[in-house]
């Protein structure tokens, strides 16, 4: 009797559509994705132009073991 019960309730619920969760998935990701884009442009640093770069003095790079002996 509990497997009628069982297999009554599927062909009940055989008519129905079931959720796309790759759509939503892709379509949330799509979106938040944008919404990232937007904000970095909108609230991301100013550029230096090439000149500016030009005039920047070139990094350095010291190594912090050289005071150690052996």
């Amino acid at each position: 009797m509990s497997v009628n019960a069982i297999n009554s309730v599927d062909s009940a619920n055989a008519g129905q559509k079931k959720n796309n969760t790759v759509a939503i998935t892709a379509g949330s990701t799509l979106g938040l994705g944008a919404a990232g884009v937007g904000s970095a442009y909108l609230w991301g640093g100013k550029r230096p132009s090439l000149e500016e770069v030009f005039k920047m003095e070139p990094d350095t790079f010291d190594a912090k073991v050289k005071d150690t002996e052996g």
